[in-house]
């Protein structure tokens, strides 16, 4: 048994125990679905052509929590790409991590869903290895729930610079991405891709890339009612599925005005399971009689 089958064996058993276990993915099981639209200058010189010719694309977004904790508890942050190209999808897979050269293979978790994200892993390209990066252009606080993220995304851009380096130099900028709300909903059957990367780009290490065959292999097979094999076209200019509907329950009158008189206003959270309603009865009114 070579190397790559000592790895990715135990990793599809256990990825694939997991995912049958949890009934979703084991890793990223919970996220949103926006588009964007990334901008490429032409600069990057990275041997790929799908990043080296100036274009402007509308690209496919799932924002998700690694391992799906709760609320805005800090998790490491995940963001997916999937890029429209004339040979195919391509899918880039990305990962809040250091930024600087010790730290760039570390994943580390986020605080802020304007953070810092990388391809955690470099690509082998003709020339040589390449990291791929984002760092958003603006830092507002947005506490990495997903109810936060849908009310970020409803009402603002998340914008991020796109950058490259090798392994030990410097950051490059060599374009933007822009993601736009309102999120979508999640899709059991959209699967990314690590193996369907831009052409003449791979995943660095053969034995990185039987590590990742088998867990995503083995979650796939694992999770029921998702088929092991194939994946999903997604045309980002669809409309399908429908935008998360972010409901708004205003309590007038009955409820304890807010600051300066103003309605309480209570905003679902996908993070929590809904509670069911409490019923409230009226209570008798006092009986009073004349002496």
């Amino acid at each position: 048994m070579d190397l790559g089958s000592l790895v990715a064996v135990p990793a599809g058993i256990t990825f694939g125990v997991a995912s049958r276990l949890r009934r979703a993915r084991p890793l990223h099981p919970k996220g949103w679905l926006a588009d964007a639209t990334l901008a490429l200058d032409g600069t990057a010189a990275t041997g790929v052509p799908l990043l080296d010719d100036a274009s402007r694309r509308s690209v496919l977004v799932r924002m998700s929590k690694a391992v799906g904790l709760p609320g805005a508890s800090p998790d490491v942050l995940g963001l997916a790409l999937r890029i429209p190209a004339a040979d195919g999808d391509a899918d880039l897979l990305l990962a809040t991590t250091g930024m600087s050269p010790g730290l760039r293979h570390l994943l580390l978790p986020g605080l802020d869903w304007a953070s810092a994200y990388s391809t955690l892993v470099p690509f082998e390209t003709s020339r040589g290895l390449l990291l791929l990066g984002l760092v958003p252009r603006s830092r507002v606080f947005a506490p990495p729930s997903l109810r936060t993220l849908a009310l970020r995304l409803g009402g603002r851009d998340l914008d991020f610079d796109v950058v490259v380096a090798t392994p030990r130099g410097p950051w490059r900028p060599v374009g933007a991405l822009e993601v736009r709300g309102p999120v979508r909903g999640d899709d059991d059957a959209l699967r990314f891709d690590p193996f369907a990367t831009p052409a003449g780009a791979q995943t660095w290490a053969p034995v990185v890339r039987a590590l990742r065959r088998g867990a995503y292999g083995g979650s796939r097979a694992g999770w029921p009612g998702v088929p092991a094999a194939g994946r999903l076209r997604v045309e980002p200019t669809t409309a399908a599925p429908e935008p998360v509907r972010l409901t708004l329950v205003t309590d007038v009158g009955s409820a304890a005005p807010g600051p300066r008189g103003q309605s309480s206003t209570r905003i679902s959270d996908p993070d929590r399971t809904p509670r069911p309603a409490r019923s409230r009865t009226a209570r008798p009114k006092a009986r009073t009689r004349e002496l």
